[in-house]
């Protein structure tokens, strides 16, 4: 696929449907930093909770 490509004769609305793709893409980087920055906040958290039930239950003998 061509970098450019013709959404429609009028300019007017070609320059709609960047701006709208340029608002898309700046959505999605916030929303994958939102991501990273929760994984990197919860994921020791819920490995360490996995980690408690798991010496629990071997404990217990249950699984």
């Amino acid at each position: 696929m061509t970098k450019r490509a013709i959404l429609s004769e009028k300019a007017e609305d070609n320059k709609a449907a960047a701006e709208w793709g340029i608002k898309q893409a700046e959505l999605l980087q916030k929303s994958e930093e939102i991501t990273r920055r929760l994984v990197e906040k919860y994921i020791p958290i819920i490995l360490s909770r996995n980690m408690k039930g798991a010496v629990r239950n071997k404990d217990d003998g249950t699984f």
